[in-house]
């Protein structure tokens, strides 16, 4: 970035994407972690990883999760050695395990908002407080 190379967390095969002015803006990555195997495709703001769109898969095939991610931007002029790269999460969109999920967490990185289906089709919907205790839940009504 700006002509410093920064180590990586991770070392995955795959494409790195550059801008015209040579700054690495995202790629796709493949890794094979201990337990299991990652594929990601990375969209970067100008200084941080802007939108993950991944999936993974457990050695023995017993979890599995596939979904999006979109962070927010690590403030410009921040030191990326000491903050990382990495944004708090505000949007993510996943399946794991038979359950979809979508969440959406405030500035801190805390859901807020949470919606989900299970594997035997039981709906969640919660609104929760900064503490992570649910403060609203419509289906409660129903009961």
């Amino acid at each position: 970035m700006n002509g410093k190379e920064y180590p990586r967390s991770v070392h995955p095969a795959g494409l790195v994407f550059y801008n015209d002015k040579g700054n690495e803006c995202g790629g796709i990555a493949l890794v094979n972690v201990e337990s299991g195997e990652q594929t990601m495709t990375v969209f970067d703001y100008s200084n941080s990883e802007e939108i993950g769109l991944g999936k993974y898969e457990s050695e023995d095939g017993s979890y599995y999760e596939a979904g999006i991610s979109i962070t927010d931007r690590v403030p410009l002029g921040a030191d990326i050695e000491k903050v990382g790269s990495v944004g708090k999460e505000r949007v993510s969109i996943s399946n794991s395990n038979k359950t979809a999920t979508i969440r959406l967490s405030d500035p801190a990185g805390k859901t807020r908002i949470l919606l989900s289906v299970d594997s035997a089709g039981s709906p969640v919907f919660q609104i929760l407080d900064t503490a992570g205790k649910t403060i609203f839940n419509p289906l409660d009504s129903l009961k």
